[in-house]
C-alpha cells in the first residue's frame, strides 16, 4: 500500500507510545511518502520530542534514522500546486489535532 504521511505520524512514532502504529509503520508491505520540508519540522520539534517521549534519546534516534529509511521523500515542486492546495485544505486542522493531543497526553 503507499501512504502519504505527514510529521504528526512520525511525531507518534518518535514518542513510542504505540506500538501498534509503529508495527504497521515497518509492515514491508507498506511504502510511505512526505514531502522534504517534514524533515526540518522535525528538528524544530526536537526538544519537545525528547521531553515527551516514552524512549530514551538513543532510542530515539536509532528510531528516526529506522523511520528515515522507510519514507520516499519527495521534493515540493514535484507536485502540482492544485494538488498541494488541496491537501493541505484537507489536513490543515487534522495535523494540529493530532499533534495537540499527542502533546496533551505527554503530561
Amino acid at each position: 500500500m503507499r501512504i502519504v504521511i505527514d510529521t504528526s505520524m512520525i511525531f507518534s512514532l518518535l514518542l513510542g507510545k504505540n506500538k501498534r502504529m509503529r508495527d504497521t509503520f515497518f509492515d514491508p508491505t507498506h511504502i510511505f511518502y512526505a514531502p522534504n520540508y517534514i524533515m526540518g519540522e522535525l528538528f524544530e520539534k526536537k526538544e519537545k520530542i525528547m521531553k515527551c517521549s516514552a524512549l530514551s534519546e538513543f532510542e530515539i534516534y536509532e528510531l528516526f534514522h529506522r523511520i528515515l529509511g522507510k519514507i520516499e521523500f519527495v521534493a515540493e515542486n514535484f507536485v502540482a500546486s492544485e494538488y498541494k492546495s488541496q491537501a493541505f485544505g484537507l489536513v490543515r486542522t487534522l495535523m494540529r489535532m493530532i499533534f495537540r493531543l499527542s502533546l496533551y497526553h505527554c503530561n
